[in-house]
């Protein structure tokens, strides 16, 4: 914190910014990420909060400018591209090299506490999965990973942003694909494309890179990809993990409508509101309307609605019964955050597998954008480590 100027009576002297706070601050910065920041910010010291200064490297941007987004009593408005010196708001302008604003501001510098990831630097591969271009990357040398990312996300921001495939790669072979419909793979229009042919495209990926057996991670969406090809293609496990997920097991004529309810969204409504809803984490208040069309307009800016569309109304295609996941042999765990919404689904997991080995990481949360995600936590790798390493010897080549 910066101090005052001892020549100046205390009610003379100007209240100090606080300069930097630091916060686990992911190797990307994107707009949900500031967000995030700006309500744990809020959380830490309330009553100092009045703007929110992002001071990260310009390197670590990913978009250049964020609308002003409203959290609790803090008013987070980077309008010049984090640039050090933007004015904040009308008493809070004074540039971080004289901050002396009235009432305070609260500057945070995008540095973490511990060492950011570093960059994959694996190269970008493709293959044709039936007619569908799919892209994927691979890393290091050993037993073969394959990870499998959330609902409009990526490889970069599931697992390289994460440092996960890195950590990872250390000592296994580790292959990251972008579902279709994702990333920079083909992300066709129609229903059909989906459903099942995203757990076939795993498959097809092992056969084009002979990978007979493969430890299999999913994430979220890609957690539930995974079920189902745990059910459908259990021969091509080492060992399944499941990761913020619990899979799809569940389907009625009220899901059929909510799938139709959201596809519809994503091309007439505000894109990607349900999604914005369905992973808030459970200890912060639900998003507002100005920081779901906020989240909105960036995930659009980085996703096709169209595309996601057609995904959505395929996921019926993807559930799998209670009696499916019981009759699974192959080790199984699950990875979940304390505070995900996911939680209570991996629980009743737990009861129909009673085998399942549950990892449940106190506090955090699902978004890999989030400070807390659990996917930034070492107890997530640390727990894929340990139950890959209790299982090489039981699963052999």
């Amino acid at each position: 914190m910066a101090g005052f100027p001892l020549g100046l009576p205390w009610r003379n002297r100007p209240r100090p910014c606080l300069r930097s706070l630091a916060f686990p601050v992911p190797s990307t910065i994107t707009d949900r990420t500031a967000i995030s920041l700006a309500q744990n910010v809020s959380k830490v010291s309330p009553h100092r909060s009045r703007c929110i200064r992002f001071f990260p490297n310009p390197r670590q941007l990913a978009t250049p400018k964020v609308q002003e987004v409203q959290t609790a009593s803090v008013s987070f408005r980077p309008q010049d591209g984090f640039e050090r010196g933007t004015r904040c708001e009308k008493n809070c302008s004074s540039p971080a090299s004289s901050c002396w604003p009235f009432p305070p501001c609260l500057y945070v510098s995008g540095f973490s506490q511990t060492k950011p990831p570093s960059a994959s630097t694996a190269p970008d591969k493709f293959f044709d999965s039936k007619g569908t271009r799919i892209r994927f990357v691979e890393q290091g040398s050993g037993e073969p990973i394959i990870l499998i990312h959330d609902y409009t996300s990526s490889i970069e921001r599931s697992w390289t942003n994460t440092g996960v495939l890195q950590n990872l790669a250390k000592d296994h072979r580790v292959i990251a694909l972008d579902l279709r419909g994702h990333g920079k793979s083909d992300k066709p229009t129609t229903r059909g494309s989906y459903g099942i042919e995203l757990s076939q495209d795993v498959v097809r990926l092992m056969d084009h890179l002979a990978i007979p057996r493969a430890h299999i991670v999913g994430h979220a969406f890609g957690g539930t990809v995974n079920a189902k090809l745990l059910t459908i293609a259990a021969d091509r496990y080492k060992t399944a993990i499941l990761t913020a997920s619990a899979g799809s097991r569940t389907w009625t004529a009220l899901n059929e409508k909510a799938a139709e309810d959201e596809a519809v969204e994503l091309t007439q409504g505000v894109p990607f509101r349900t999604v914005i809803l369905r992973i808030a984490p459970s200890d912060r208040p639900k998003p507002t309307e100005e920081t779901i069309r906020e989240q909105s307009r960036v995930m659009v800016s980085v996703n096709d609605p169209v595309a996601l569309a057609a995904l959505v109304r395929s996921r019926r295609e993807l559930v799998v019964t209670n009696a499916q996941m019981a009759a699974v042999r192959v080790p199984t765990l699950a990875i979940v955050g304390g505070v995900d919404a996911a939680l209570s689904g991996v629980n009743e997991l737990k009861t129909i597998m009673p085998t399942l080995n549950l990892v449940v990481i106190q506090d955090a949360v699902h978004s890999a954008d989030d400070p807390r995600s659990v996917q930034r936590r070492p107890e997530f790798v640390n727990a894929i480590r340990d139950f890959i390493g209790n299982h090489r010897m039981s699963t052999g080549p």
